[in-house]
């Protein structure tokens, strides 16, 4: 399992981005040493804001998950360092609010990315990875968000 931050940049056609925090925690099994399964659950610890309308638009993402297939890479030059990629399917559970008037939807994503773990101890390492969610069907957030986490890993 592992817990960490993470930062979610929604991406919007004006070029305009902003940051939001989350805080969220994760579970795999792998097999062997190149191949594992993983599910992550967060939640937001702040809001973002754009104007629209003549408006302020405030969007929060109170929680989020997605499942993953995972390939693991250990370096052999250093043996405590690995890459990791995943592809998977993930949801987003979104509140926004405009003029006094509020909103929530459920948005899908197809999510794939790229990180590292840095194994300190057998069973303790640090994690640093980037996460891309393209929504599906429509979105709170139509072009996306880079996801950029730092998570500490426990394994059992």
């Amino acid at each position: 399992w592992s817990l960490g931050d993470s930062y979610l940049t929604p991406g919007y056609s004006g070029g305009i981005n902003e940051i939001t925090g989350r805080i969220g925690a994760r579970m795999g099994q792998t097999w062997g040493m190149n191949w594992g399964l993983e599910g992550e659950i967060g939640g937001g610890l702040s809001l973002y804001q754009r104007s629209v309308r003549g408006g302020t638009l405030y969007t929060t993402e109170p929680v989020a998950g997605a499942g993953y297939l995972v390939a693991n890479l250990p370096l052999t030059p250093m043996p405590n360092l690995e890459l990791l990629a995943r592809v998977g399917y993930g949801a987003a559970g979104t509140h926004q609010s405009l003029n006094g008037r509020s909103f929530d939807r459920v948005t899908n994503s197809a999510n794939f990315g790229l990180g590292a773990q840095y194994w300190m101890t057998s069973g303790d390492a640090i994690r640093a990875d980037y996460t891309r969610r393209d929504y599906i069907g429509g979105s709170a957030i139509p072009d996306g968000a880079d996801v950029w986490s730092l998570s500490y890993v426990r394994k059992f």
